[in-house]
């Protein structure tokens, strides 16, 4: 009788000690593994718009606002600021990032107009 509860004190304790692990397995089974990315991992996604040196303020301004407007995939218009060498920039954030269907018709608006040399998200 003694050895019979040796053995079940000996197997209720290894079950003791293992039952955390065992439960704490469960948990990452249900949790979304991370996602890898390479710099902007979720919205707002910043797409970074350069103006060709000599570039208005007003103009590009002007750009911004027309093709941004009434854009379903765009959050806000930053600010414009001075890029060095007479050329301005400005971020546009947005819900949607990469060169696809839904940012066609930003991308294709900026990159029409002749004063636009960068549109992209930068990584």
């Amino acid at each position: 009788m003694r050895r019979y509860n040796r053995a079940v004190l000996c197997f209720l304790a290894c079950c003791a000690l293992a039952l955390p692990a065992v439960l704490s397995l469960g948990g990452c089974s249900s949790a979304k593994a991370p996602v890898a990315c390479a710099g902007q991992c979720a919205p707002p996604y910043e797409l970074q718009v350069g103006f060709h040196p000599g570039t208005a303020k007003a103009a590009a301004q002007k750009l911004l606002t027309r093709c941004a407007d009434h854009n379903s995939v765009v959050i806000r218009v930053g600010m414009l600021r001075d890029a060095g060498g007479g050329a301005v920039q400005a971020m546009i954030y947005t819900k949607a990032f990469g060169d696809t269907s839904r940012t066609s018709g930003l991308l294709s608006c900026l990159r029409g107009s002749g004063l636009v040399v960068t549109a992209a998200w930068p990584d």
